[in-house]
């Protein structure tokens, strides 16, 4: 049971002798105060209602200050009330990430049809023009709506839906428990992220250096040399995204889930208890 809530609620355990006058077999959190608790026939709503308290226990403690004193290392009550704006946004964070990525996305394929709608292109000349600063926007390597092409070639695209995508499954498989999602939501290391992007990183490296068909071929009929949608380049360039997204959904995700936990424990301690409705009668 452990096992299976340390993959989705991002913890570690390690095991050890329980020590003199604890319970044997017993819980003992790594968190300021943390009592021993009683593991036999532990459930695992007893668990997770210890693990909040760890957890809140150890948001609330003094940390050691970072060199940058300017944000502690952990949020605590204090610094949750000095920054409510920072705070909504952690607490709201999976609707903040999948609106900004949707509205991304959207603005750069819809952007193209506003010309042949009558809008007028200034709409669709910003939005190619902004984009320009995370795009080559090669037209050979992107797609095309209403003769124009979109703001972000193919693999831009498959890196931002890609992220919008897995981390949608992300959420998903966390919040329901599915367990066959669980390879997902199991953390991994920067070093093991980059190795996901390595075929990406390869991928963009062989054109750049010129040791792959260059633009010449872009249009060419030939399925291995030519640039366009499901021609060997194409699902390179997209396998390579995808599996570059599914290495920073695994090393972001939980890391963000970490933080984002803190705040919204935060956030139930800043909010104020109801009122009690219990009367006492006074005895004779």
């Amino acid at each position: 049971m452990l096992a299976e809530l340390a993959a989705s609620h991002d913890f570690t355990i390690h095991t050890a002798l329980s020590p003199d006058g604890a319970p044997s077999p017993c819980v003992l959190f790594d968190a300021p105060g943390s009592p021993f608790y009683n593991a036999e026939s532990l459930t695992e709503s007893q668990f997770l209602s210890y693990l909040n308290t760890a957890r809140v226990s150890e948001a609330a403690s003094p940390t050691p200050a970072r060199l940058n004193k300017r944000t502690p290392a952990v949020p605590d009550l204090a610094y949750a009330n000095a920054h409510p704006i920072r705070s909504f946004f952690w607490r709201h964070r999976v609707g903040a990430i999948i609106s900004s990525l949707s509205l991304f996305l959207g603005a750069a394929w819809l952007a193209p049809l506003t010309p042949s709608l009558g809008i007028g292109s200034g709409f669709y000349n910003t939005i190619h023009s902004a984009y320009r600063l995370v795009c080559d926007q090669i037209p050979e390597r992107s797609a095309s709506i209403g003769g124009l092409p979109v703001c972000l070639c193919w693999r831009c695209t498959a890196i931002y839906a890609g992220s919008l995508f897995f981390g949608i499954v992300y959420t998903i498989g966390r919040d329901r428990q599915i367990d066959w999602l669980g390879w997902l939501r199991r953390p991994v290391s920067l070093i093991v992220m980059l190795l996901f992007g390595l075929p990406l990183i390869l991928d963009g490296a062989s054109h750049a250096l010129g040791f792959r068909p260059g633009i010449a071929y872009a249009n060419s009929p030939d399925f291995w040399l030519s640039w366009q949608p499901f021609s060997a380049d194409w699902w390179l360039r997209i396998v390579t995204s995808l599996l570059a997204t599914i290495g920073a959904v695994k090393f972001l995700c939980p890391r963000l889930d970490k933080l984002g936990t803190i705040y919204e424990q935060l956030h139930q301690r800043r909010r104020p208890r109801p009122r009690s409705t219990e009367y006492r009668v006074p005895s004779n």
